[in-house]
């Protein structure tokens, strides 16, 4: 009988452990995934991966150049996005985004 519980606590800790595994992997992605050819962070391929992981991605224009800073400052720690990238992510975004200054 112990035998029995033994056994059932390994393949309950194993199951735990493998469930545990398949909810972080989305956020597991390598950073060679995100660089581009050029030794350069590819800011669009991080955000579509990242991003999308909770959410439908929105257009940069969706949003005001502050609005992107406030978004990736909030939402980017939990999307798993490195500190040193969300600069260049803002910017990015920025960038792409064509609405008017103050819009």
């Amino acid at each position: 009988m112990r035998h029995l519980d033994l056994e059932l606590l390994r393949v309950a800790l194993l199951v735990g452990l493998l469930a545990g595994g398949l909810l972080l992997a989305p956020g597991c992605e390598t950073t060679s995934q995100f660089i581009a050819a050029d030794g350069s962070l590819d800011c669009q391929v991080l955000y579509a991966r990242r991003c999308s992981q909770c959410h439908a991605l929105y257009q940069p224009d969706d949003f005001s150049d502050e609005e992107w800073v406030q978004k990736v400052k909030r939402y980017g720690p939990r999307a798993g996005i490195h500190p040193e990238w969300r600069p260049q992510l803002i910017e990015w975004l920025q960038r792409a985004n064509d609405r008017p200054a103050g819009g």
